[in-house]
């Protein structure tokens, strides 16, 4: 038999090789024998076989150790770290912190980290620590569809390209709107509101439980802080988005912002 690269071999299937040596050394075969066999080198035959009289037990020295780092290997921030981070995020706004951010970003949670724990982390690094807790905001590409399919499908077809121009000509920025749960320890659950825009840029607030409509009129309303460009929020229909309260703000504040509701009807 060919020699075999362990390195390509399943767990099992090296576990049973591993078995077919120390029963050929048991039984007195000469190495070559073992190599022609198992297609092992002869160097990994004597080690397996010290390996097992170091140890005096069979299926351990068997047994297959997982390759690889353990998992959470190499992060900076400690699992403490990161429930304390992630209870502050709930807890608190930027602004709360002394930070010049009315709602949370990347940047924002970098300097929280700096500021608590006086560690300097790349902007990429938080961004896969809030990938990881399911701290996004949602693409655009999740308003491409909605429970029936088709007609959200035709207000992007249809409406978007009208906006995208409108946008474009009175020098706004459009920015999506989202509102998701997130699971958490012990039946414990967290909603978050967040806006991204086309170039994937997010800004985004947690809340204990669900979303209220007061908790989304408060984050509409943190949006456009220090914008100086108008914010078209694209939005769906829901119920809560049509709240009195935050249409009568938007209303008094449409040089600033503007609602665009992708609804699930479409003209003709």
């Amino acid at each position: 038999m060919e020699k075999q690269d362990g390195r390509k071999l399943s767990k099992t299937a090296l576990e049973e090789r591993r078995r077919t040596i120390i029963r050929m050394k048991e039984n007195g075969c000469r190495p070559s024998e073992i190599v022609a066999t198992t297609g092992c080198s002869r160097q990994a035959i004597y080690l397996l076989w010290n390996d097992l009289k170091k140890t005096k037990n069979k299926e351990k020295t068997i047994t297959v150790k997982k390759c690889g780092r353990p998992l959470g290997y190499g992060r900076t921030l400690t699992k403490v770290k990161e429930k304390e981070l992630q209870k502050i995020l709930i807890a608190k706004y930027p602004d709360q912190l002394k930070l010049d951010f009315a709602l949370w970003t990347r940047e924002a949670v970098k300097l929280v980290i700096q500021q608590k724990y006086g560690i300097d982390i790349p902007i990429r690094t938080v961004g896969e620590y809030l990938k990881r807790w399911g701290y996004t905001p949602q693409k655009p590409v999740r308003y491409g569809y909605t429970q029936d399919g088709e007609p959200v499908k035709a207000w992007f077809e249809r409406t978007y390209p009208e906006l995208h121009n409108r946008v474009k000509a009175e020098n706004g920025d459009i920015y999506w709107s989202d509102e998701a749960t997130i699971k958490g320890e012990k039946k414990e659950h967290a909603g978050i509101v967040s806006a991204i825009t086309n170039q994937g840029k997010g800004s985004w607030k947690l809340h204990e439980g669900s979303i209220t409509a007061e908790k989304f009129k408060d984050f509409v309303q943190r949006l456009i802080y220090g914008k100086k460009r108008k914010v078209f929020l694209v939005l769906d229909d829901a119920k809560m988005h049509h709240n009195k309260k935050l249409t009568e703000w938007v209303e008094k504040n449409k040089q600033r912002i503007e609602l665009c509701y992708v609804t699930p009807t479409v003209p003709s």
